[in-house]
């Protein structure tokens, strides 16, 4: 359980510092916005949809304090967050789970 809320503590962080790029205006910046879904997506497929949650809830809290303005973070959460999150946990609805006894 620690181990996945420490992913979810990184992605969060990842995505984050990620999405606050875009605030340089220059040609990268929105390249790497277009990659600040990503993290996010990753934890909650490799690891668990709680995992997602917890980058998605980190992520936005961290825009909100390191930037000072709470926009910021609700643009990430409607535009970013939020629909990776979703993605990430319609995919893990496919998944085939192996038997519990092992046969």
């Amino acid at each position: 359980m620690v181990q996945v809320f420490l992913i979810g503590l990184g992605a969060g962080a990842a995505s984050a510092l990620l999405f606050a790029s875009t605030i340089t205006g220059s040609v990268l910046a929105l390249l790497l916005y277009c990659l600040s879904a990503l993290p996010i997506m990753l934890a909650a497929i490799a690891w668990s949809p709680l995992a997602g949650l917890i980058a998605m809830l980190f992520g936005a809290i961290a825009l909100a304090a390191a930037l000072g303005d709470v926009w910021f973070a609700v643009v990430y959460v409607f535009t970013v967050a939020v629909p990776a999150y979703w993605l990430a946990y319609l995919v893990m609805l496919g998944r085939e789970v192996a038997p519990a006894n092992g046969s």
